[in-house]
């Protein structure tokens, strides 16, 4: 089953550049891919 899940975090950093990245986590077993980016 895939799913599109979205959540909003805060993130306080010194950096000005703008947020835009993806990270590969391990979930339950799974690597998933998730994708940061600023609003």
């Amino acid at each position: 089953k895939d799913r599109l899940d979205f959540a909003r975090v805060l993130i306080a950093t010194s950096d000005l550049d703008i947020v835009n990245r993806v990270e590969r986590v391990m979930v339950d077993g799974t690597l998933v891919e998730v994708k940061i980016v600023e609003e």
